[in-house]
């Protein structure tokens, strides 16, 4: 299940000469939005974050933004706004769950795809080399699988050696896991649902996600064969460490 959303609007624009002429410009939109983080010696990407960004023009202004952004981590809302002021070069402040970004977008700025470049990091990601963001319009689909998880290593099997679980994953127009569930049934008899709280990184060959299946946090990743996939699970950390098998295979 796919869905999205665009709004553009005319409204009038003072251009640097002074006059005003009429442009399609957009008085609110809906973006799927994310920050990369590229170390400066080994060009590893970082995801600072990912989310959904929706933005409405001001009362009585032409050039100015205020809306919210969705983070996926942490599954929080902040505030964020957007001057344009100078449409070559419109500033966002984007308030999220690693801290506050603000953003040089390019001319692009409020099509269904613009990006930027940050000018301010919060300190944790100052000693990261570029910061790139990246912006398209909202999109939303939906697919189920059944997972199985069974314990390959690590200390002595736990109670759950083996779970069966329903996995529903929302993710964007950049790939990038906005929501979801897991929910089954645990060794005991008790049911569980566990919502997806952490991004991830979903498209047709591969996925990543960090969840809670039962009571154990997983870190499960895997590659896909048509409809279904297979891959690896870990819990726990040091002596508690576990390692687990992992298949999926997508609802019909």
């Amino acid at each position: 299940m796919k869905t999205g959303f665009a709004s553009r609007a005319l409204v009038l624009c003072l251009t640097v000469a002074g006059t005003f002429r009429s442009e399609a410009i957009p008085a609110s939109f809906d973006s799927d939005a994310f920050i990369s983080l590229a170390a400066p010696t080994t060009l590893k990407i970082y995801y600072a974050t990912a989310g959904r960004l929706r933005l409405q023009l001001k009362a009585g202004s032409t050039t100015k933004y205020v809306g919210t952004y969705f983070d996926y981590e942490g599954s929080r809302t902040f505030p964020a706004s957007v001057d344009a002021t100078n449409p070559t070069v419109p500033v966002l402040k984007l308030q999220t769950s690693n801290g506050l970004f603000i953003i040089n977008c390019d001319a692009a700025f409020g099509t269904s795809s613009y990006g930027g470049t940050a000018v301010k990091v919060p300190p944790a990601a100052k000693d990261f080399g570029t910061c790139h963001f990246v912006a398209s319009d909202h999109s939303s689909t939906v697919k189920t699988y059944t997972i199985k998880l069974s314990q390959r290593s690590g200390k002595f099997p736990a109670p759950d050696f083996e779970i069966i679980a329903t996995m529903v994953v929302e993710y964007d127009s950049n790939n990038r896991i906005s929501g979801g569930s897991v929910s089954g049934t645990d060794s005991k008899g008790k049911a569980f649902l566990n919502p997806i709280k952490q991004s991830g990184h979903f498209q047709s060959d591969y996925f990543y996600v960090d969840v809670k299946i039962s009571r154990y946090l997983f870190a499960l990743t895997g590659t896909f064969t048509g409809t279904s996939a297979s891959g690896w699970g870990f819990t726990g950390v040091g002596a508690s460490a576990r390692q687990w098998a992992l298949t999926a295979i997508e609802a019909p």
